[in-house]
């Protein structure tokens, strides 16, 4: 007599349902990974491209000089609208808010919150240096950065970049 078998034993079952958890758990932190990479990659076009390029023609139309961003005075909410309107996000891609800190004729002065970034500041200042080397003769709004910095620690960590010609 034949002792036919329907189905599949629990054992097999199991060993299914392990293998395809483990490869779900993979697949996860893979996308996650990867979604920090890209956030990366966009904050650092924002910083070392698209903020220079928005500053230079603004630069040049204000007699070479930063002195009317924010104007009258100085106020760091309307320099930040400015910006805003030609263009540049209001938050960085893992949704921490960047401000400007300050404005001289000469420089502007930014602050991108980080803290929320999984990779971390330091990463994202690693990313924008890596940005700036490749770029040794300043063909491109890169030379617009003159120069970064990790400004505090922990969840109100802040790379702080210097703007100006």
């Amino acid at each position: 007599m034949k002792n036919a078998s329907r189905g599949f034993s629990l054992v097999e079952l199991v060993f299914v349902l392990l293998l395809i958890s483990a490869m779900a758990v993979g697949l996860f932190r893979f996308n996650e990974g990867r979604r920090a990479e890209l956030m990366l990659s966009a904050a650092v076009r924002t910083i070392v491209v698209d903020i220079p390029g928005t500053l230079r023609p603004f630069w040049e139309i204000n007699g070479y000089s930063y002195g009317a961003l924010g104007a009258p005075g100085f106020d760091a909410d309307r320099a930040k609208t400015t910006l805003v309107k030609r263009g540049i996000p209001a938050a960085m891609p893992w949704r921490d808010p960047w401000e400007v800190v300050s404005r001289t004729s000469a420089t502007v002065t930014i602050d991108f919150t980080c803290g929320g970034f999984r990779l971390g500041c330091r990463e994202l200042v690693a990313a924008v240096a890596s940005a700036r080397e490749s770029d040794p003769l300043g063909n491109s709004n890169l030379r617009g950065v003159t120069s970064t910095a990790v400004h505090s620690e922990g969840a109100e960590a802040a790379l702080r970049v210097v703007y100006g010609r």
